[in-house]
């Protein structure tokens, strides 16, 4: 039987015998978690799934920022720290994608990466603030949330 990080019950439960001087006693050793009902686990996952593809996001606008000020790469512990961040950004990804539809988590991950970017530039870059470029964003956002509302329907 295998529980929910793929480990058989087996290797949950495992019987160690510990030779001391006093003599021979047994541990047993689990996880609460092996317990918890399916629909808490599966919770549990989801949850994760998405809070991998947050941070996944938040660092796409990390990288994206890193890219503007390792001006083409010239600047070495810049363009280190950037790479850095564009790896961590796929691997959260990645994680997200093991739970999550490929076309929900890609969109959000992008949609969180260029709105979250646009809104940064707007206040730290001094780019423009006109209203259409906001009337975007909204619809990005929107996106995203709609995304995220009907993912969690099916």
């Amino acid at each position: 039987m295998r529980n929910w990080c793929g480990l058989s019950t087996r290797h949950m439960l495992q019987d160690r015998l510990n030779e001391t001087a006093a003599g021979a006693y047994q541990t047993v050793s689990f996880k609460i978690s092996t317990f918890a009902p399916k629909a808490t686990r599966r919770y549990n996952t989801m949850s994760t799934a998405w809070f991998y593809l947050i941070l996944a996001g938040i660092c796409e606008i990390g990288w994206a920022f890193g890219l503007k000020y390792s001006e083409g790469f010239t600047k070495p512990t810049v363009s280190i720290v950037t790479v850095l961040v564009m790896i961590l950004s796929f691997v959260l990804l990645a994680q997200a994608m093991k739970s999550l539809p490929l076309g929900t988590a890609y969109a959000i991950w992008t949609g969180i990466g260029a709105a979250g970017t646009a809104i940064l530039g707007m206040f730290f870059l001094n780019e423009p603030k006109d209203v259409m470029r906001i009337l975007c964003l909204v619809m990005i956002v929107a996106g995203v949330v709609g995304l995220k509302y009907f993912a969690e329907s099916n």
